[in-house]
Parts: C-alpha cells; sequence; structure tokens
C-alpha cells in the first residue's frame, strides 16, 4: 500500500473515531515504555558501518474503535517516545488479527519529518505488555527499526483485578484484561464475556449478555420449549430489571421493551387443527 493511501486510511480512522458512538463503553489504556524499547539506525555511511542503537522511553494511549470488524482496531494516540538522537510523535492504529497477532500503522514525525511506521510483520503479543517491531518505508531518507516493550501504566485509583486499568474504565473489573480485548463491541471484555457474539447496539448485562440471549424465544434450552407465554415474558422481565439495576437502561426504555416482549408471540403454543 502506498503511502498517500495509508495516511487516507489514517485520517478516515481518525474521522470515524470522533463521529461514530461506541456500542459500550470506549476504554482508554495509557501505555508506558519499559527497558528493551530501542531505536536501531542503519548507518551505512558511518566508518564502524554498524548500526547505531539508543534506548527509548516515553509512552502512548491505546482506545478501542467502534470498527465493524472481525479483527478489533484499536486507536494508538498520543505518540511520544524519545531517545538521545530521536523524537517521535504521532498517531496511528493496531489491529488485533487473531487471538496472539497484531499489526500497527503510524503516521509519525521523527524529528520533525513526517514518515510512515508499520510493522513488518505480524506481531505477537505478551500478556500484560506489548511487544512491537516497526520500521520506516524502504525509501525513507534513515532507515530506522524501532523496538517497543510497553506495559500499561500503573494507575491511581481502585483496581480490583491487578491488570493496571481503574475498574470505572475496566471492561472486565473483576478478571485480569490488561489488553481490554472486546471481539463484539459490547463494553464487555473478552475476558468475562459470557456471549462472545452479540448483536452490535443491543444492551447487555454485566456479563455480555443481552436479554434475548439468555431468554431466546424458540425455549430457555436447545430442544426444550417455553411451557407458555408467560413464563417467557417473566424471564425477559427478570433480564430487564437487571439491567435496570445496572444503569444500562431507562425506566422507559424497559417498559418498551417489556411492549416488545408480550408481542413478539415467543413462548405461545400453536395447537394445529384437526
Amino acid at each position: 500500500m502506498c503511502a498517500q493511501r495509508v495516511r487516507a486510511v489514517l485520517a478516515l480512522g481518525a474521522l470515524l473515531f470522533v463521529t461514530i458512538p461506541v456500542a459500550g463503553r470506549a476504554t482508554t489504556v495509557h501505555f508506558v515504555l519499559a527497558a528493551g524499547s530501542q531505536i536501531v539506525e542503519r548507518c551505512a555511511a558511518c566508518e564502524s558501518g554498524q548500526p547505531v542503537s539508543e534506548p527509548l522511553s516515553g509512552s502512548f494511549d491505546l482506545t478501542n474503535m467502534p470498527l465493524p470488524s472481525e479483527s478489533p482496531v484499536e486507536a494508538l494516540t498520543d505518540v511520544d517516545w524519545r531517545s538521545a538522537s530521536f523524537s517521535i510523535r504521532g498517531s496511528g492504529f493496531l489491529q488485533r488479527l487473531t487471538a496472539d497477532q497484531l499489526a500497527i500503522v503510524i503516521d509519525a514525525r521523527i524529528n520533525g519529518v513526517s514518515t510512515l511506521l508499520t510493522s513488518g510483520r505480524r506481531q505477537r503479543p505478551a500478556p500484560g505488555e506489548l511487544h512491537l517491531v516497526l520500521v520506516t518505508p524502504q525509501d525513507a531518507a534513515r532507515e530506522l527499526m524501532i523496538t517497543i516493550v510497553a506495559a500499561p501504566e500503573v494507575p491511581d485509583g481502585p483496581d480490583d483485578d491487578g491488570d493496571r486499568v481503574l475498574d470505572d474504565a475496566d471492561s472486565c473489573p473483576d478478571t485480569p484484561n490488561p489488553d481490554q480485548a472486546d471481539a463484539d463491541r459490547d463494553g464487555v471484555g473478552d475476558a468475562c464475556d459470557v456471549c462472545a457474539a452479540t448483536e452490535a447496539g443491543l444492551p447487555v448485562l454485566d456479563d455480555g449478555c443481552a436479554p434475548a440471549q439468555h431468554c431466546p424465544c424458540d425455549g430457555p434450552t436447545v430442544g426444550d420449549d417455553w411451557q407458555n407465554q408467560r413464563a417467557y415474558v417473566q424471564c425477559i422481565a427478570r433480564e430487564l430489571k437487571a439491567l435496570r439495576r445496572q444503569g444500562k437502561i431507562s425506566r422507559r426504555e424497559l417498559v418498551t421493551m417489556m411492549r416488545a416482549a408480550v408481542d413478539s408471540g415467543c413462548g405461545r403454543r400453536v395447537v394445529a387443527l384437526r
């Protein structure tokens, strides 16, 4: 992909990040560079001919993005990395290709000069840390390789599960999930989401399930019918009340959803005419 097209994608992604509402909670995690972060410049013109390496320090933020995709995308913003000879600023995106692989693109300014940083190969994140290897384009004026080892900043506030994400921003406040991965974008992290494929936009309980997933129209369990419509409606009512207690829906929404359940016909027995 040419540099112009990559920058167009970055600009479109930035617009989406600003204008599209997130289903559930958008969470931002602040990462700080750790030991092992470095920048290496290949220096063919140097007397030694050896690469020049300097340790990096600094930080960046990751925020989940509301993009419909099987590979969740996160905005990588407020990049501020520094070494003795280099200052790197910029923003971009990180895409989680699989459970243990990710790719990155950053529109960066290195010592004031614009360039793209991309992952030269699929990265493999480690639990609780991000390990990234980024490179400049082959035709760049300076050929650089940047290795990033980063961990979430130690928070100042309650963090019951000890994953360095504050409880009020944690998509799984009782289950450690430092990466805050949320494949179905319902605001409940994959680590504690009982219903991993919730339809976008539906209000969900703290376990990540919508009322219709706890109370399917076809029956309470596979192969088992509702005893009658009242049983189905009572199940929905319990779930809606729980949503209301958890602050996920308003009283008006509860009433509207209850009416929809009554009018749905779920749980009614159809007697065949003889």
